[in-house]
This record gives C-alpha cells, sequence and structure tokens, in this order.
C-alpha cells in the first residue's frame, strides 16, 4: 500500500513507493542478472514504450545501479595517474563515495524520495537473488576468486571455465563465474583475456561505470585512473558506456531525462586489430586501429605506443619501478610513439628525455620528470 505525503514547501504530493520506479528496478535486475532472452527484450521495449515516465524511471535505475556497482571499489586503486589530477578530481576523490556520488547528488536532487524508494528495491531485490540462490544449494556452481599481482609482477591464471587470463603488474580483477554468466571486474592495471567460446554463456568485464562483453575472442584492457583503454587481437568485443544523462529544459514534477537518440548507453563493437578509450565525463571515443601483434605485448616485456601522453607512459613506468616517477603536469600532455622494453627502465627514461622536452630530476622522495627550463 503507497503512501503519500505533501511536503512543507507546497510542491505537491510526493508518492514514496512509485509502482513506475519499482518496475524499472525489477527490469534493471533482471537486466544486470544475466541479461534478457529475446522475449524478454520485446517485453522491455513494449514497458519502454508505453509510457514517457517508463523510461524517465529507467534512467534513474541504470544511474542508480551504477552507482551502486562503484561502491565496492576502493579509491585508492582508482586514483588519477600523475599529470590527470585537477583540482576538480582532487575534490572528487576528497569526497566520500567519489566522484559518483556528487554526479546523482547533481542531478537527483528532485527526486530524493524517488531515489530513497529506488535504492530500497535495490536492496530488495539482491536480497531476493540471495535468497532464491540459497533455496536450491548445489544446483548451480559458482567460481568466484579474486587476482592481484605486486609492483613488477605479472601473472598468468586459467578460469574455471578454461579462459586464460594474463595480469600486469599492480593489477587486481575479481571473477565470478556461474551457471548463467562469466562476469569480471578490473580495479587496477592490466588484463588480457582469452576467453573460451560459449555463446550461451557470454563473459564481461566491468571497469568502472564501462562495460565490455564477449562470447569468446582475446582482447586487452588497460584502465588509468578514470580512463579504459581496449584493443581487440580476436573475434569481436561489445563495448559500452553510460551516457552522462543531462535533464530536459522543462523538467516536470515527474522529472523526465533528455536521452538522445540512441538510448541511455554508447555501445560500439570492435574487430581484431581496433582499440576504443572509455573516458568518465566523455563516454567512447572515435574506433582507432593497432597491429594486432601489438595488442597486450606487454606480456612479452615489450611497451608499445603511439601518440600516447607522457602521463599514460609514465604511470605505466610506475608499474614495473620500485622508486616512484613523479610527472609535473605541465609535461602531461606531450605526446609520445616508440617500443620499449621493460627490463630496462633506465634506458626508457633516457629514450623520453631524448625525445622529448623533458629532463629527470632526483628528489629525496623518488624522481621527477619535469619541462626543460627554458634556457
Amino acid at each position: 500500500m503507497s503512501q503519500s505525503k505533501t511536503p512543507a514547501d507546497g510542491r505537491g504530493a510526493i508518492e514514496q513507493r512509485d509502482p513506475i520506479v519499482e518496475a524499472a528496478h525489477r527490469w534493471r535486475a533482471r537486466i544486470d542478472d544475466g541479461g534478457l532472452n529475446a522475449r524478454g527484450e520485446e517485453e522491455f521495449a513494449r514497458w519502454i514504450a508505453a509510457d514517457p515516465h517508463h523510461a524517465a524511471a529507467y534512467a534513474e535505475a541504470e544511474i542508480l545501479w551504477k552507482a551502486l556497482g562503484a561502491v565496492p571499489y576502493d579509491p585508492v586503486l582508482d586514483r588519477p595517474i600523475p599529470g590527470e589530477r585537477s583540482t576538480q578530481t582532487d575534490k572528487a576523490i576528497a569526497t566520500d563515495g567519489g566522484w559518483w556520488t556528487r554526479w546523482l547528488d547533481y542531478y537527483s536532487r528532485p527526486f530524493a524520495p524517488t531515489i530513497a524508494a529506488g535504492l530500497l528495491i535495490v536492496a530488495v531485490a539482491l536480497a531476493f537473488y540471495v535468497d532464491q540462490s540459497h533455496e536450491a544449494p548445489g544446483e548451480e556452481e559458482v567460481s568466484f576468486e579474486l587476482f592481484d599481482t605486486a609492483q613488477g609482477e605479472s601473472r598468468q591464471v586459467t578460469l574455471a571455465d578454461g579462459s586464460e587470463m594474463n595480469l600486469g603488474p599492480a593489477t587486481r580483477v575479481e571473477v565470478t563465474i556461474d551457471g548463467v554468466a562469466r562476469r569480471a571486474v578490473l580495479m587496477t592495471g592490466h588484463a588480457y583475456f582469452a576467453v573460451t567460446e560459449n555463446l550461451s554463456s557470454p563473459f564481461s568485464v566491468s571497469v568502472g561505470a564501462a562495460r565490455v562483453e564477449v562470447t569468446g575472442t582475446a582482447f586487452d584492457l588497460q584502465r588509468r585512473g578514470d580512463r579504459l583503454a581496449v584493443a581487440v587481437a580476436e573475434g569481436q568485443v561489445q563495448v559500452s558506456h553510460p551516457r552522462i544523462l543531462q535533464p530536459a529544459s522543462d523538467v516536470g514534477p515527474t522529472g523526465e531525462w533528455s536521452r538522445g537518440s540512441s538510448g541511455f548507453l554508447e555501445s560500439t563493437t570492435l574487430s581484431a586489430g581496433q582499440t576504443v578509450t572509455a573516458t568518465r565525463g566523455v563516454g567512447l571515443s572515435t574506433v582507432g586501429h593497432i597491429d594486432v601483434e601489438d595488442v597486450g605485448a606487454w606480456r612479452f616485456g615489450q611497451l608499445v605506443y603511439v601518440d600516447a601522453r607522457l602521463a599514460d607512459v609514465v604511470a605505466d613506468l610506475n608499474r614495473y619501478s620500485a622508486e616512484f616517477i613523479a610527472l609535473d603536469d605541465a609535461a602531461a600532455n606531450l605526446e609520445l610513439s616508440g617500443t620499449f622494453t621493460v627490463d630496462d627502465l633506465s634506458s626508457i627514461i633516457d629514450a623520453l628525455q631524448a625525445a622529448l622536452p623533458v629532463e629527470l630530476l632526483s628528489e629525496k622522495d623518488g624522481q621527477r620528470i619535469r619541462l626543460k627550463p627554458e634556457a
């Protein structure tokens, strides 16, 4: 039984439990729990088309579920690399809950009661799924594994489904495999996946708000701060990232959201030799190209760059170097191309200084790269 109340500011009755909101979260729960079959997709499309309020409610549900997906992340693991840090990013890191909390707060203030109800629905839905799994023990074997590597360490593992995964230095990945789906979360670092084909059980990797999904292929993921780089060696990979939803100019009491012609998610499909980046606040880049033999070259001790930002190069070096290398902001966006061997980090530093107008300084707490002073 729903209850309503009239707020003191006289804006009218606010529904505490909206059946449309509840339905939106039920759809989001079904999609998150292994996706929809063909019939389910048709039903979902009909539900969205039936009422404009359905699309608005699902947009809010999408934001909430993405936010909840970020909760377990350790902010230290997703710390921006040297050179990317700005006043805005520092504020995001210093704020409890991180950037997505402030994003939700900014866009969702008029809908706080609806969001509170939505969070309750999510909690109930999650509890329902846990209860369901406990009712039939032994019907479905679930494999959950956490893999991580130390500074300078690389590792190759075989997953429960036979897929192979290579982890670069300072990398952490969670993998869950059950009878419905195969899911991984790349928290930090580099990982190369050679996925065993299974058309009935897609393999997905979540990286922040981005999602990478395949049925069987080989691809490389590199997470640097709030940016993900995806490169494909074999087969096809679908990469999705939520749009930055903006409130409609004529937001009414129901809180409609503008959605754009392509829906709430940007998505692109990559083939072998293609690459794309997904960035918080920007979304997906245009599709680029890479030599297939260079995909995941770090597995063989080589770092390959084509017009790479110096900030990215230094972030990679810090995964291998025992001594931290800082980078001045002024030099972060200098670009570099080349292939380097990780076994000789000093030669990489020498090459940087030869190719770019930078110099390396030794300081008491490590090393620092800065622009060369003008003569």
